[in-house]
């Protein structure tokens, strides 16, 4: 079984450590314990839609996944 350290336990590490632990994976989630926080570093990576707007098939995918998500 292979063993993951997750650092970062908002939606995008919280949704790693879900599924790796789902496929049966050993997994550690470490977050500094903010519970109920938004990202306060990397919003725009997290959905970055708005600079490639030019990109169609990028904007398509990234409009998809804000709405999922």
């Amino acid at each position: 079984m292979k063993s993951y350290i997750i650092v970062g336990g908002g939606i995008l590490g919280a949704s790693t450590a879900y599924h790796l632990a789902k496929e049966g994976a050993a997994v550690t989630l470490i977050d500094r314990g903010d519970k109920g926080q938004a990202t306060d570093a990397a919003a725009g990576i997290v959905c970055p839609w708005v600079s490639q707007r030019r990109n169609k098939r990028w904007y398509r995918l990234a409009k998809g996944g804000a709405s999922f998500y």
